[in-house]
């Protein structure tokens, strides 16, 4: 029940994110997540709606569980002024150290702003670290952006596999469907 409400409020903030219509200073970065390149300088075209924020991170990709990592996220953000909240959710089987999950910066000049962690995890699989990063610039205006950072524990030989194909032992269940349309 309480991931459920959990995924309910990150998608929550996921559609208030997507669905400010806020002005942004710079529409020439683009947002870091899982899915980027580890500490590239890269200009780009396009950024999501919403803070502008750009996050990058110093881990490598993967880690050995129990491996302790020392890691630094790094925000970087286009304002003048203003204040800068930040809330790290780790999944419930991450370890984060300093266990302190909410962060105020003050904006002042366009400037980054760091966090160091050290983080594990005593199982194997895929964990993220989930960001939620709002923004209050100097006319009281808010805007809001969802990151993370996705940590690989474990055998790099079972993180990357495919899923595999049913077999003909599995079972199916077909349910009957009727379409309509206007």
């Amino acid at each position: 029940m309480q991931t459920l409400l959990r995924l309910a409020l990150i998608t929550s903030i996921l559609c208030v994110a997507s669905c400010d219509n806020s002005p942004t200073d710079s529409a020439t970065t683009e947002d870091h997540s899982s899915h980027s390149a580890h500490n590239s300088d890269k200009s780009y075209s396009y950024q999501k709606p919403g803070a502008n924020i750009r996050l990058s991170h110093n881990y490598a990709g993967a880690s050995k569980v129990g491996e302790t990592q020392n890691i630094e996220l790094t925000f970087t953000e286009q304002y003048q002024s203003g204040q800068m909240n930040l809330r790290l959710i780790p999944d419930s089987s991450l370890i984060i150290q300093p266990a302190k999950q909410d962060y105020i910066f003050s904006m002042q000049d366009q400037q980054s702003h760091s966090i160091a962690l050290s983080v594990r995890a005593d199982m194997a699989g895929k964990y993220l670290l989930k960001i939620f990063a709002s923004v209050m610039n100097e006319t009281g205006q808010v805007s809001n952006r969802v990151m993370a950072v996705a940590f690989y524990v474990g055998d790099s030989s079972g993180v990357n596999t495919k899923p595999q194909a049913p077999s003909s032992t599995d079972k199916v269940i077909v349910l009957p469907s009727l379409e309509s349309g206007n």
